[in-house]
């Protein structure tokens, strides 16, 4: 399975050390990351809740406002469910994974983010443990896991 192997630097003390593995379609089926901020280590994984549960995924949570279709929740393994930290219900039908509107979804996106206090119990749990953060999107790159991935490392 290839593995690609990435480093990313946010200002003088944010860094994301990530790995991908899985390449599928030319997509990636698995993102790990570690998110450093301050001396705060984070390890934040992205996977669809449609893959196979693994020990290393640590807490699995889902950040989709919708139940994912034909995911059953036996099936899933969730630890908790976030409606709260995902997209808004208008934003997400606006979004409609049309990829020319991804550069305007994230930045819509994480304009909510900012003022949204949910977003603490997650940043919580992700200081003290390995987090999943699993969505239901059939495109591996442009879902609202990645972008909440990304807002994490910058504020954390």
């Amino acid at each position: 399975m290839p593995t690609l192997q990435a480093a990313w630097r946010f200002g003088r003390d944010v860094s994301i050390h990530g790995r991908f593995d899985g390449l599928q379609d030319g997509l990636f089926s698995k993102l790990d990351c570690t998110v450093s901020a301050g001396g705060l280590n984070m390890l934040v994984r992205i996977k669809r809740i449609y893959d196979e549960p693994e020990a290393e995924d640590g807490e699995r949570i889902l950040v989709d406002r919708l139940w994912p279709r034909g995911c059953r929740k036996e099936k899933a393994k969730l630890d908790a469910w976030m409606k709260d930290v995902a997209p808004s219900a208008e934003l997400r039908r606006w979004f409609d994974h049309k990829p020319e509107r991804w550069a305007k979804f994230k930045e819509r996106y994480q304009a909510e983010l900012k003022d949204n206090p949910a977003l603490d119990g997650l940043r919580e749990r992700a200081a003290t443990k390995t987090v999943t953060l699993l969505y239901g999107s059939s495109n591996r790159n442009l879902n609202q896991a990645v972008v909440l991935a990304e807002f994490l490392a910058d504020r954390c």
